[in-house]
């Protein structure tokens, strides 16, 4: 088994597990948020993630690290930090992050949506098209993310988990295409 599939599996485990707790202690989204900003500052600190993963430095050093800036955390993070820290798991953080928040979203049915138009739709009309996938696809909620696609001439592409929804007129002419084809 490569390393890459034992760790996401490792985080996994770790991610339902602390949800689970969670839900229990009704702090899932607050869970989420800091495991969120947590992962950022390793982001924009990778010598943190360097230092905690690194087998030079002390246990020692490593837990005053811990326990010195994420002292104030959800008691729940805080353990989490330190379970990460002592099974030396900390390389698994950013998918444990990536794994809770899928989690989150399955259980609280939230979709992310990519949305692809020529222009940028305006405040209203992304609201429109947002109500209208929640009403289809039945979420509670939809976080949208728009880039500009020149190519699409007019229209939208809206990928939606593994649903791609085509309105665009490239997509209509390719169907209107395919009908030609076929009829002769």
């Amino acid at each position: 088994m490569s390393k890459t599939i034992e760790m996401s599996k490792i985080a996994s485990r770790y991610a339902r597990a602390l949800f689970e707790k969670a839900q229990l202690q009704s702090d899932d989204t607050l869970i989420l948020e800091e495991l969120q900003c947590i992962l950022t500052v390793f982001n924009n600190l990778p010598e943190l993630m360097q230092f905690l993963m690194s087998p030079a430095v002390s246990y020692d050093k490593k837990q005053v690290l811990i326990s010195t800036n994420f002292k104030d955390a959800n008691p729940l993070v805080y353990s989490l930090l330190q379970l990460l820290l002592n099974n030396k798991r900390f390389a698994t953080l950013p998918l444990l992050v990536r794994e809770y928040e899928t989690q989150y979203h399955l259980h609280h049915k939230i979709a992310k949506a990519e949305l692809q138009s020529p222009l940028l739709l305006d405040d209203d009309l992304q609201v429109q098209v947002v109500e209208a996938l929640k009403k289809t696809f039945g979420y509670h909620a939809i976080q949208i993310s728009q880039t500009i696609n020149p190519d699409l001439l007019g229209g939208m592409l809206i990928r939606l988990s593994d649903t791609v929804i085509d309105y665009s007129y490239r997509g209509r002419l390719k169907t209107l295409k395919k009908l030609i084809l076929q009829r002769t």
